[in-house]
């Protein structure tokens, strides 16, 4: 699966779980890091740099992914090992 297409299918799960995800310019002298989940009005969120790699963007989608609970969702085998690894990862 091409990378421009598994970044289309992060973004399309977090929206089907309720998660937007944006795509914003980083000023890299107030704000450090590539992006992540966060909470901005109970709504949760995940931000990530605009002028990040594309498989940096994938790495921040699946990552803040890792933090719910897909189970109940179908997945394609590729994305789900990707976000199940970033789960393990942080123990």
């Amino acid at each position: 699966m091409p990378p421009e297409r598994i970044l289309r299918e992060l973004i399309a799960l977090a929206a089907r779980i309720g998660v937007e995800v944006r795509s914003e310019a980083f000023d890299l002298q107030v704000i450090e890091g590539k992006g992540g989940l966060c909470k901005l009005h109970g709504q949760k969120l995940v931000v990530m740099d605009a002028g990040l790699p594309l498989l940096d963007k994938i790495g921040v989608v699946a990552e803040a992914l890792s933090h719910f609970d897909i189970e109940a969702i179908y997945v394609p085998p590729l994305l789900r090992a990707s976000i199940e690894r970033r789960k393990r990862e942080r123990g």
